[in-house]
């Protein structure tokens, strides 16, 4: 089974994970070729820019288990820190696929780290 993660940072856009929740979260057309999972720099509840909480059920450690990391936009545009950027290296250095979102993707664009997957 494919493990996706999306790292929901705050303040995450609600709209960037809502597309992949829904691609790889259905349970009822993916059950057996994809499992979902959402995860935050630490487990809880991360804010979003709809106004409403996002539940992240586990923290960065989620990443390790990974085959593909979604990492949805959010606002501000601030550097996530280096432990958020620790486990990113990690995931992408076990293989892991890299799928940044909206403005996730612009921001990793702008610093000359991304590439579009």
């Amino acid at each position: 089974m494919h493990a996706v993660v999306a790292l929901a940072l705050p303040t995450v856009e609600a709209f960037d994970l809502a597309i992949p929740s829904q691609v790889f979260g259905d349970q009822v057309v993916h059950a057996e070729r994809y499992t979902f999972t959402v995860c935050a720099p630490s487990a809880g509840l991360v804010p979003s820019t709809a106004g409403y909480a996002i539940r992240a059920d586990r923290g960065l450690d989620a990443l390790a288990d990974a085959d593909t990391v979604v990492v949805p936009g959010y606002l501000p545009l601030d550097d996530p820190g280096e432990a958020v950027c620790s486990a990113l290296r990690d995931a992408a250095a076990r293989g892991g696929t890299r799928r940044p979102r909206g403005l996730g993707l612009h921001r990793r664009l702008r610093a000359g780290r991304g590439r579009p997957a």
